[in-house]
C-alpha cells in the first residue's frame, strides 16, 4: 500500500488531485480481478486431489 499526501488547497491543485487520484483507481482496477477460488487454490487437499488424477 503507497499513501500519497497533498498540501495544496488551491482549487486548481484540488482538481489536478481529483485527476490524479482517479487515474490511480482506474489503474489499480485495471489490474488482474481477484477470484474467490484463488486464495483456495493451493489447499492441500486440493492439490492432493489434482496429483490423483493427473
Amino acid at each position: 500500500m503507497k499513501i500519497i499526501t497533498f498540501s495544496s488547497d488551491n482549487a486548481t491543485e484540488i482538481d489536478k488531485k481529483l485527476e490524479l487520484i482517479e487515474g490511480i483507481s482506474q489503474a489499480t482496477n485495471k489490474q488482474s480481478t481477484f477470484n474467490a477460488a484463488d486464495p483456495s487454490s493451493n489447499t492441500p487437499l486440493l492439490i492432493a486431489s489434482q496429483k490423483n488424477y493427473s
